[in-house]
């Protein structure tokens, strides 16, 4: 077992990346170097110079992204030997999760019985059930009704502007100060129009973040599988005091639509928070995931 080095062994990493997944879950090798390449992000197997093994982790996020090990090399004790040198490299870290990185999948997919199975036989606890969805955009209606039903009510839905700028910083901090930094970045790029809005004419009520195909988002890693085109949103949130008016729904159409205009095939949600919701706008599982963690 040696330390990850990407100079070395990303390549290698990319080549074992793609046997090991079929293409659901192929990844560009752009998305391993940003995950993997700080130093100190991961351990690897090595036989001579073939790479038969990897485990990723994260520190700042206290994750173990992935654990790999070449097909024909399975059964011989490489994934626990990984999966102990990794939890070395991260101890006193208390718990560490297992997936749990937005960039890749927020815990252990379903649908990998295999990996629930090791995880599962290492004393890994787990814990929610998390879930992405997603919407091919080709046959996407987008409901007029929901204009209009935002106009009866004083509001607009629209994209963002400069002028929008601090209002929408206001309604983040204020509401979902979790998310602000996420507003704050994009708005100190001047990407205004990457923000849909629901808005009273004197203050921001409701916002998301949109993911123009091309881009980085949480997501962006599976749009190999439509070519590059894949969009998103993500962050959305109404003031509590506007609940209840379907504007949720309303700023969820209005931004898939947006999505669409901005030429994605797909759109992705990623960590679904309201599952039933974007269903009622054709959305539908793309992958179930397992949240799970271990002690180190």
């Amino acid at each position: 077992m040696v330390a990850y080095d990407a100079a070395r062994h990303e390549v290698l990493l990319h080549a074992l990346w793609q046997r090991s997944f079929d293409e659901k879950w192929a990844v560009r090798k752009s998305i391993l170097h940003m995950l993997f390449a700080p130093k100190g992000s991961g351990v690897v197997a090595v036989e001579g110079d073939r790479l038969v093994g990897f485990a990723g982790t994260a520190a700042r996020e206290r994750a173990l992204a992935v654990i790999l090990v070449e097909p024909e090399s399975r059964r011989r004790g490489i994934a626990t030997a990984l999966l102990r040198t990794a939890l070395d490299t991260m101890s006193g870290a208390g718990r560490i999760a297992i997936g749990g990185l937005a960039f890749l999948w927020k815990g252990i997919p379903t649908d990998l019985a295999p990996a629930m199975c090791f995880f599962r036989a290492r004393g890994c606890v787990f814990t929610t059930t998390i879930v992405d969805q997603y919407r091919e955009l080709r046959d996407f209606q987008f409901p007029e009704a929901v204009e209009s039903d935002a106009q009866r009510q004083g509001l607009r839905l629209h994209r963002g502007t400069k002028a929008d700028a601090q209002r929408i910083l206001a309604f983040e901090n204020e509401h979902f100060p979790h998310w602000a930094t996420y507003f704050e970045s994009c708005i100190e790029e001047g990407r205004y129009t990457d923000i849909a809005c629901v808005s009273s004419p004197t203050r921001i009520v409701g916002a998301t973040l949109l993911g123009r195909p091309g881009t980085t988002f949480p997501g962006s890693q599976w749009n190999t599988l439509v070519d590059g085109r894949l969009g998103s949103y993500a962050t959305l949130g109404i003031d509590p005091a506007y609940r209840g008016r379907g504007l949720g729904y309303a700023l969820s159409a209005f931004a898939t639509r947006a999505v669409r205009d901005d030429g994605a095939a797909a759109c992705f949600i990623n960590h679904s928070e309201a599952v039933s919701l974007y269903r009622k706008l054709g959305f539908r599982e793309w992958a179930q995931y397992r949240a799970a963690e271990i002690a180190v």
